[in-house]
């Protein structure tokens, strides 16, 4: 049997196809994931007539200028949690570096090494 694909786009969030054959609205209900890139027929509630599909993502790529032009990094702190794995991290481009010194004193955070030992004393007093 030689399928032909159908040229519609099927999007995650509206789950609607167009019928080739009536052109209208189609809403595709699928229990079975239907992202496998099989074949999967659907009847059109509006002209009667059966017909098949398979689901594509689209991915999509936005773009962002990068002034730091992988030289000049602008650097900022992470939000994690525990403190003690933060990063320095560019926002332009995305680069991130472990912390000096200096910055973990700065923003008043402990190293691994002591967020553990304290983290196992606090334990061990509990007991």
């Amino acid at each position: 049997m030689d399928v032909k694909p159908i040229k519609t786009r099927i999007t995650m969030i509206s789950e609607k196809a167009i019928c080739p054959y009536c052109g209208k609205e189609v809403y595709i209900e699928n229990d079975a994931s239907p992202f496998n890139g099989e074949l999967h027929t659907e009847e059109c509630p509006n002209c009667g007539k059966i017909f098949s599909y398979t689901v594509r993502v689209v991915t999509e790529i936005d773009t962002y200028k990068c002034d730091c032009q992988l030289k000049d990094h602008k650097w900022e702190i992470s939000n994690t949690s525990p403190k003690c794995f933060s990063t320095m991290y560019c926002p332009e481009c995305g680069e991130r570096r472990p912390l000096t010194e200096e910055e973990r004193k700065k923003y008043d955070i402990p190293s691994r090494e002591e967020y553990f030992k304290n983290l196992n004393s606090s334990s061990s007093e509990m007991s």
